[in-house]
């Protein structure tokens, strides 16, 4: 386990050699994702200033979607990257 609330790039040998592990802590994870909600609600009332009444339906559902992921994080994440590639996450 890593400390609370850090969040950090961890590189396994050379960097060139694409090994790492990127810790994001709850709270950066609850930012990511309310960044999320503020894009899709305000999308939602563009779309509906500019007539498109379905669509701002659908913006205003997806953002309320974004407000319930938002609540759900309980901890944080590590992504581990290997070669360059993504290899997987796991809850910290």
């Amino acid at each position: 386990m890593r400390s609370y609330e850090v969040s950090k790039i961890v590189w396994y040998g050379r960097i060139s050699n694409g090994n790492a592990n990127l810790y994001l802590s709850k709270g950066a994870l609850q930012a990511a994702k309310s960044v999320g909600f503020i894009g899709t609600f305000y999308y939602g009332l563009f779309r509906a200033y500019a007539g498109n009444y379905f669509g701002a339906v659908k913006s205003f559902l997806s953002s309320v979607n974004w407000a319930i992921k938002i609540t759900n994080t309980q901890n944080g994440k590590v992504y581990m990257m290997r070669g360059c590639w993504y290899a997987g996450s796991y809850a910290q």
